[in-house]
């Protein structure tokens, strides 16, 4: 670094006081090495060349985009990496309407007037295409230059961890093995509808059901082919309810469906589920006929969620158990049930065998043989 020094060598009796310069150091023979201003110039140069590759080394190996914008959308800077998170860019890309597609930039030109607003870092998702599908970026804004408008933008793709989120999420408010609202969901959706319902005066009706001798299924065909019926049970709920209803698994053989209408709708989506879910399952062999009680409770402006999930269940094992329509034993003016249930004759399950040894074995399970009546009040 010789060329960078300006030296001066002098005897100490030689000294001007005035002109020293800022570092002297003594050697042998009372000689003294003056070191000038150009010596800590190019110090500071240097320091600052490492601390400048120091940045753009910890900028290069970053998962995240990090990019400079200017008032007019114009990138002036933006990291090696771009095609990490912006696939189908180059780092040619010179403005934002090259990164991002019409909807994404009207989300960033409202965070970035929110950041110029408030002058504090700022976060919003946008999604972008790629080959794979759209992704998810989270990107967080920061002033950089508030003379001349300059924001600070660092971009990170968490495509995965949002589709963890709703993933966990959904999990929380739905049945795993039916996919169908769990019980959790549905008393929220109850509240909503509710709340909905004293505000517009409209009728709330919800309907709770099980399977009658789903136990025997359990026990004579195995817990796989119960949780097989379980699912086929959802899906022809689901098939008879409208867009809009929740259909949900309460936990077990029981099943309900909120509807927001009048109590001759609900008896009508009653009346199709009783036509439709009692039709022909096959497992193999093994041929099921499920059976259903229906109990069905109308909310009025009092109604909470607990009573009418109460009442709702009243009269689904009045049902099972009278198999016949009836009220509930105790009358509660405040809430409105009615019972729609089966009228069945028990038949024994029936198996025939063939001697030859390629024949196979038919069973009927779950009472094959029933017919259901129902009436409302």
């Amino acid at each position: 670094r010789e060329a960078l020094f300006d030296v001066a060598a002098h005897h100490v009796g030689d000294i001007d006081g005035d002109s020293v310069p800022d570092v002297a150091t003594t050697a042998g023979g009372g000689i003294l090495f003056f070191i000038s201003r150009s010596y800590r110039r190019a110090r500071e140069r240097d320091l600052t060349d490492r601390q400048e590759r120091r940045f753009r080394s910890l900028v290069e190996s970053s998962h995240d985009v990090i990019s400079t914008v200017e008032p007019n959308e114009t990138v002036t800077f933006v990291s090696p990496n771009l095609e990490s998170v912006f696939p189908s860019t180059t780092s040619s890309t010179i403005s934002l309407s090259d990164l991002l597609t019409a909807d994404a930039l009207e989300v960033w030109r409202d965070a970035h007037a929110n950041l110029n607003r408030i002058g504090k870092a700022v976060t919003c998702e946008i999604t972008v295409p790629s080959d794979d599908g759209p992704r998810t970026l989270e990107t967080v804004g920061t002033p950089l230059d508030a003379e001349f408008g300059s924001t600070a933008w660092i971009w990170r793709d968490v495509t995965e961890r949002r589709e963890l989120e709703d993933q966990l999420a959904h999990q929380a408010f739905h049945d795993p093995l039916t996919g169908l609202a769990n019980r959790a969901l549905l008393q929220n959706r109850i509240e909503h509808v509710l709340t909905g319902a004293r505000r517009s005066g409209r009728s709330a009706v919800l309907l709770i059901m099980d399977l009658d001798g789903f136990k025997a299924v359990n026990d004579e065909l195995g817990h796989a082919t119960g949780d097989a019926l379980l699912t086929v049970i959802a899906g022809r709920l689901t098939e008879c309810s409208r867009a809009g209803e929740t259909v949900a698994r309460l936990g077990g053989d029981e099943f309900a469906i909120l509807i927001e209408d009048r109590l001759e709708a609900a008896i009508a989506l009653s009346e199709r589920i009783l036509e439709v879910a009692p039709q022909e399952v096959r497992f193999g062999d093994t041929r099921v006929y499920p059976r259903l009680s229906i109990g069905l409770a109308v909310a009025t402006s009092d109604t909470s969620v607990e009573e009418l999930m109460r009442h709702a269940d009243i009269a689904m094992y009045d049902a099972k158990n009278s198999g016949r329509a009836s009220r509930p034993s105790t009358p509660r003016p405040s809430i409105t049930t009615v019972t729609i249930g089966w009228r069945y004759s028990p038949t024994s399950s029936t198996r025939s065998n063939s001697t030859s040894s390629n024949s196979s074995t038919s069973r009927r399970c779950a009472c094959h043989t029933a017919k259901w009546t129902g009436s409302r009040h």
